[in-house]
């Protein structure tokens, strides 16, 4: 019966670290806030490329963080 209660408690210990081992860790460092009232000039702001695909009238900045490509 010993025997039975030590394998128990093993295969449920193992079963909780695979689970804590599953989950993705969360970061410790803050990410700073972003004032989206500083993105009010913008008509396009993307994050990777920007792409035209035809004749095309912008009322506003335009901008392209981290990414630097206009295309089009």
């Amino acid at each position: 019966m010993k025997t039975h209660r030590k394998t128990r408690a093993l295969s449920l210990l193992m079963a909780l670290l695979v689970v804590t081992m599953a989950v993705p860790a969360t970061s410790m460092a803050a990410q700073p806030t972003v004032n989206l009232g500083t993105t009010s000039n913008f008509a396009i702001l993307a994050g990777e490329t920007i792409t035209n695909t035809g004749p095309t009238t912008i009322n506003g900045d335009v901008g392209v963080h981290p990414g630097n490509t206009f295309t089009g």
